[in-house]
């Protein structure tokens, strides 16, 4: 982590826990004015959409970022705050209640869920529930909503009592494809072992129904006519592979004419994304479909008037780059489901990497509609010192969302404009140079570039390139590129991104333009015999302020019962004494007390330099910040949320309620009123702090 005494700004390795959860932070003692807000950029990964049939104006979207809810048909977009925080970014699926205006439910990793006023307050429910794997999939039976089933990719769970008590409606082995008959409740249709398979009984008996259907990925029913089903798969040297059944899955026919010609064999292929039916008209059926012919591919709507005896297709630019390299069968989930709007014909949503896009045109021309909704996940964030500009970078994720890596905002957040054209898709690291106002770093990925910029990040050039890869594996699987910068001459930086074995640090004493691993080795394979040269990977550097060629670097272990060690160099790096062993995610310098030192995880500290150290066996923290206002203030970001100690680490209490994802990066802005800024995987979020006061119950 680096620290800028005197600018305001603390940074830290960026996607330090890819695994952290949202935090759970309602109803904890605060230390905050207010609560988290949204204030990132517009966009990011959508999974699920679901619309309201009795307020068609009503859709929910479900995005890595938590929910969603616009009730202005997309115009504008509100996050649904009412679920438990804990389960916000882990939820996977929604469905709405077609005969109960406000029920709504939404499932995932932690659970089901349900609410009976639109989102604004929510229920856990699951009573003899017991799943395998996340929720991935839920539907609701139109003829008796107190039916709904719930799909965890292994097992189909029915409830008929509106989600208060659950029982297995399927064998293991049953996929998330559920479909239930708009008539008949105990007819529904899904994947068992990759055979399309239908049940009559409410899921207690199932029959293959898949005679002349070769294979299905989504399916779709009429809505108006029982037992006329879509069904859609791949097709490699093919024509789409779209097929129709008008006896309940009895018998299928093809139902392709119209779609585009196959590529050549083993050249291409045809992969049917999501089918969906018009509530107002039956026989209007829409197809989005991916056509590739060797390296290239396009998106397709495929449009049907006559109940899929033809097609016309048209493309569809605005999901032209959401790939970027991801296996095509990855898109299922999440699913690109077309969502029609339950009363306008012709209008259809589409949740994808990068919002929501929608069409009042059976798909002539699509628009994103994204107002509002703030769920673009972020790596990077940075306050300008040189100007008080907001710049956050775009992190991975999967798939990764399209446009722009870097926005920036001169009103705190109210609006963001992209900068920096010719950046890699991803941003890693954003950092001031500390004696150069407007100067600033970054480093992307893929790629891992260092970027600089002299005019506040509007312009960038590259400067130098990364080797090698950094990767650790287990349980904390994530990229992680430790960087730091002397705080006495910017020249001078420390970094574990150009190296041939990443596992040493590299110099550069020229601004970043070019480097030098150095060579006394701080990990080595005889340190971990029998490991296949895997050990854990530095994750952590920084420099004192006060003498600069006192470094300190960290490793952290691999999740396989390989620990880190925290490491000491008094002469620029050269040569390195080791302190002691732990799992170091973020090393903090007090740049007012020589030789006071933090770093997690755990929460520990050492006011002599290193050589005698107290650990906080109840404080795990990702991320560390240090107030440069005030050296005895520190924040933690952990898995139980962001906290504050005003006394050097001795308690901890809350900060705010409302934030969700996983920390990246936090901020301090200390010209008033103070502000703490959070970059997540669900956002940007910002928090103004309280003035210091005294408090019981710290801890």
């Amino acid at each position: 982590m680096l620290a800028f005494p005197g600018l305001g700004l603390t940074t830290g390795n960026t996607a330090v826990l890819l695994s952290l959860l949202a935090f759970a932070l309602s109803g904890m003692p605060c230390d905050a004015a207010d609560q988290w807000t949204r204030i990132g950029p517009e966009g990011g990964i959508v999974n699920r959409l679901a619309a309201d049939p009795l307020n068609p104006s009503t859709i929910y979207a479900v995005t890595g970022g938590g929910v969603f809810k616009t009730a202005d048909a997309g115009a504008s977009w509100t996050a649904v705050n009412g679920l438990p925080a804990l389960d916000e970014r882990t939820i996977q699926a929604v469905a709405v209640d077609p005969q109960n205006a406000g029920t709504v439910y939404a499932a995932g990793c932690g659970g089901i869920f349900k609410s009976t006023d639109g989102g604004a307050n929510w229920n856990a429910i699951g009573a003899g529930l017991t799943l395998s794997y996340c929720v991935s999939w839920l539907a609701i039976a139109p003829s008796n909503s107190n039916i709904v089933y719930a799909s965890d990719g292994a097992e189909i769970h029915q409830s008929p009592d509106g989600g208060a008590t659950w029982t297995q409606a399927s064998p293991w082995g049953a996929g998330p494809l559920i479909a239930v008959d708009p008539q008949n409740p105990d007819t529904l249709y899904t994947n068992i072992s990759n055979v399309f398979s239908k049940s009559t009984d409410g899921g207690v008996t199932w029959n293959p129904a898949n005679s002349g259907l070769p294979g299905a990925h989504v399916l779709a029913l009429d809505p108006q006519r029982p037992g006329t089903l879509y069904a859609g798969g791949q097709g490699q040297g093919q024509t789409v592979p779209i097929f129709k059944s008008t006896d309940g899955g009895v018998s299928w026919s093809p139902a392709s004419r119209g779609l585009p010609s196959p590529p050549a064999p083993n050249s291409g292929y045809d992969l049917v994304l999501s089918i969906a039916v018009s509530p107002q008209t039956a026989a209007a059926i829409y197809a989005l479909i991916i056509h590739t012919a060797g390296s290239t591919y396009e998106f397709l709507l495929a449009s049907s008037t006559d109940g899929a005896a033809s097609w016309s297709t048209a493309a569809v630019p605005a999901l032209n780059g959401i790939l970027n390299g991801i296996n095509a069968g990855d898109l299922f989930n999440p699913g690109l489901a077309l969502t029609p709007d339950p009363q306008a014909p012709g209008t259809l949503y589409l949740g994808i990497p990068g919002g929501v896009l929608k069409t009042t045109e059976g798909g002539g021309h699509w628009s994103f509609a994204n107002s509002g909704l703030r769920a673009l996940p972020v790596g990077a964030f940075l306050v300008d010192p040189a100007s008080g500009a907001l710049l956050v970078g775009k992190t991975y994720d999967t798939p990764t969302p399209p446009g722009p890596a870097l926005f920036r905002s001169t009103d705190r957040g109210a609006s963001w404009v992209p900068a920096g054209a010719g950046l890699p898709a991803e941003v890693d690291l954003l950092v001031a140079d500390p004696q150069n106002p407007g100067r600033l770093y970054l480093l992307g990925d893929p790629g891992a570039s260092l970027f600089q910029s002299g005019d506040g990040g509007a312009n960038w050039a590259e400067i130098s390139t990364k080797n090698a890869g950094f990767w650790m594996i287990g349980p904390l699987d994530y990229w992680d590129t430790p960087f730091a910068i002397d705080p006495q001459n910017s020249s001078i930086m420390y970094s574990a991104f150009i190296c041939t074995t990443c596992r040493n640090l590299s110099k550069s004493i020229d601004g970043g333009h070019t480097w030098t691993e150095l060579q006394s080795s701080l990990l080595t394979e005889s340190q971990y015999p029998g490991q296949g040269g895997c050990c854990p990977g530095l994750s952590a550097v920084a420099v004192d302020p006060r003498s600069p060629d006192t470094v300190y670097a960290g490793t952290a272990g691999d999740g396989y019962g390989l620990g880190g060690s925290l490491w000491k160099s008094q002469d620029g790096g050269a040569n390195w004494l080791n302190l002691t062993s732990g799992d170091f995610h973020s090393i903090i310098l007090d740049p007012t007390k020589p030789g006071t030192i933090y770093f997690t995880s755990p929460f520990s500290k050492s006011t002599d330099g290193g050589q005698t150290w107290s650990k906080s066996q109840n404080r795990f923290c990702g991320l560390l910040l240090l107030d440069p206002q005030n050296s005895g203030t520190l924040y933690c970001a952990g898995t139980d949320g962001v906290f504050i100690s005003r006394d050097a680490g001795a308690r901890w209490r809350g900060v705010g309620s409302g934030l969700a994802g996983s920390v990246n990066a936090l901020v301090l802005d200390s010209q008033g009123p103070a502000t703490l800024y959070a970059a997540t995987s669900a956002g940007l979020f910002a928090i103004t702090l309280a003035p210091a006061v005294a408090r019981p119950r710290d801890r």
